[in-house]
């Protein structure tokens, strides 16, 4: 199953660019070997195992420096203030994806989720879980229109992303029948709480200490109190 986050960037776009970018996470560990056998690939439309040394797409938007474009934009619309971007974040289930196909995934996902915006898709091999993470400009370069981060895209984007899992064969998020109902009302319904399990989930699966947690929620402008000493 694949679980899925998105918050806003207020400030400092470019090491946001600079951190999913990283090589050290991106980068295709069997670029140059003759065998990918055991890699799983679903289709033949991208090949990225033999073409990117890096799993690094940008959509509408120069692959060699995305952050000047996104700057033109909102300059161009006059609209540089304010939430500068986005950052989602795709959690694949431990063992179940190649990083050939979460990268496939993910540029799908970005197309159809974020069809009008610049959008630079990576997909990081460094944890337990391979995941995807989406840097989307705030504005529109079409439109100038900025995005908004409500309700009805934040179930947009589960909605596009457990399609594509499905389509891929892939397993989507199904709490257990016992417990779902009591969980349905005291949680999913309260939007709330249903972005801070979100945020809570994704922030664990790429920490490896309790203070890497504390930090990152922090950086998602979360009030974290803790009487641990870190």
């Amino acid at each position: 199953m694949a679980t899925t986050s998105i918050w806003s960037i207020k400030n400092n776009l470019k090491q946001s660019l600079n951190y999913i970018i990283n090589p050290e996470k991106t980068i295709n560990k069997d670029y140059g070997k003759e065998s990918y056998n055991y890699l799983e690939i679903s289709t033949t439309e991208y090949n990225f195992k033999n073409e990117k040394v890096c799993y690094v797409s940008s959509l509408n938007c120069s692959e060699d420096n995305p952050y000047e474009d996104m700057k033109f934009t909102k300059e161009r619309f006059g609209k540089t203030d304010g939430i500068l971007a986005f950052h989602g974040y795709q959690s694949f289930k431990k063992g179940e994806v190649s990083a050939d196909v979460a990268h496939e995934i993910g540029v799908k996902f970005a197309e159809e989720m974020f069809g009008d915006y610049e959008v630079v898709v990576s997909t990081h091999q460094n944890t337990n879980h391979i995941h995807n993470h989406f840097i989307l400009n705030s504005v529109s370069f079409k439109t100038g229109k900025k995005y908004n981060n409500n309700r009805t895209n934040l179930a947009k984007l589960r909605h596009i992303s457990d399609s594509l899992c499905t389509e891929y064969g892939l397993s989507v998020l199904d709490e257990d029948i016992g417990y779902k109902n009591t969980y349905n009302h005291q949680v999913l319904d309260n939007d709330y709480y249903k972005t801070l399990k979100e945020d809570l989930d994704n922030v664990i699966s790429y920490s490896i200490s309790l203070k890497q947690v504390i930090e990152r929620l922090k950086k998602l402008d979360y009030q974290v109190y803790s009487r641990m000493v870190l």
